[in-house]
């Protein structure tokens, strides 16, 4: 498979997917469930300013086919990349989401992002499995039928005051 940037162009294949997605699919990554996805959602997704935002897609070798896309925005109140996936049902447990979870980190930390932040349904094993077994510092907060994660990448500011005991004052 073949993992890039998403580009302008990606919008229809990107659209394809979406569509093609079954009702738990959709339901996992939106946390609901949602019949349309119109123009100005795909083109958020497809146009990101590579700053503030990024997302990579997953082609099969060869083709402009898009099976998974990986999108971050970075929140402003934390500087954490908020982290989405979705995989083609067909492409699922084959190590795409693990692909883009790495891709997508080395863009993340290349840009100085101290980490993630991720809300992922308890029932969505496949999802936390990418995100535990990442290598990264996962904390997770259950907030109803979902986890609010926070992946710190090594070495972040995020992760040093993490890593401080409670009530201890980072100098």
């Amino acid at each position: 498979m073949l993992i890039r940037p998403a580009r302008i162009t990606d919008e229809r294949a990107l659209q394809d997917l979406l569509y093609g997605l079954s009702n738990d699919s959709i339901y996992r990554r939106f946390l609901c469930f949602k019949k349309r996805h119109p123009h100005e959602e795909v083109q958020e997704l497809v146009n990101p300013d590579y700053e503030q935002n990024m997302a990579l897609v997953a082609c099969v070798p060869g083709t402009d086919e898009v099976v998974a896309v990986v999108r971050y925005d970075v929140v402003p109140s934390t500087g954490l990349g908020d982290v989405a996936f979705v995989v083609r049902d067909d492409w699922q447990g084959k190590g795409v989401g693990t692909a883009l979870m790495k891709r997508i980190r080395e863009a993340a930390q290349a840009r100085g992002l101290p980490g993630f932040q991720a809300d992922v349904l308890v029932t969505n094993k496949p999802m936390l499995d990418v995100f535990h077994e990442s290598g990264l510092t996962v904390q997770a907060r259950l907030e109803g039928s979902s986890y609010h994660l926070e992946l710190l990448f090594p070495g972040s500011e995020a992760s040093r005051q993490a890593a401080l005991p409670t009530g201890a004052v980072h100098a």
